[in-house]
Parts: structure tokens; sequence; C-alpha cells
């Protein structure tokens, strides 16, 4: 897991311009809070039918394997600013 010793980190999603919509982030999330949901979760991603948009709840916990588990590499944990 990466490390920012004494610095909160958060997930961001810079790269939504390759998102495919599989909701693999999404899910990932809401197992990590103990429930496979896509109601329950950090991460919503929305189809305006033309792209992808992410919203992050920063108040929900999140870990590196949200990121890992995107196929197309779209989201990215960073120390809060």
């Amino acid at each position: 897991m990466l490390s920012f010793p004494n610095m909160a980190v958060v997930l961001t999603a810079p790269h939504m311009e390759r998102c495919i919509g599989c909701l693999l982030c999404v899910l990932c999330s809401s197992r990590s809070r103990g429930n496979i949901s896509l109601e329950d979760s950090a991460i919503r991603i929305s189809f305006d039918g033309t792209s992808f948009s992410a919203q992050v709840d920063a108040g929900l916990p999140v870990s590196e394997e949200i990121v890992k588990i995107c196929p197309r590499n779209c989201l990215a944990l960073t120390e809060d600013q």
C-alpha cells in the first residue's frame, strides 16, 4: 500500500477519459466497507451519453486496492492538499 506518513490520502479520478464504465472500482469500494453494492460505495460513476465521470466521497475510507482494480488506470491516491 502507498505510504503517506502523517498525511491524509484521498482518492482522485484524474484520467476519467479512459473509463469504460465497468464499475469495478465502485464494487471494490463497497466491498472494503463490508458490503458489495452499487449504493454503498465511496465512488459513483455516471455516464452523460458521451463520457463517464466520477464522484468520490472524500469522507469514506479508500484503499490502494480500489486504484489497482481499475483496468484503465483512471484512479489515483494522492495526499490531501
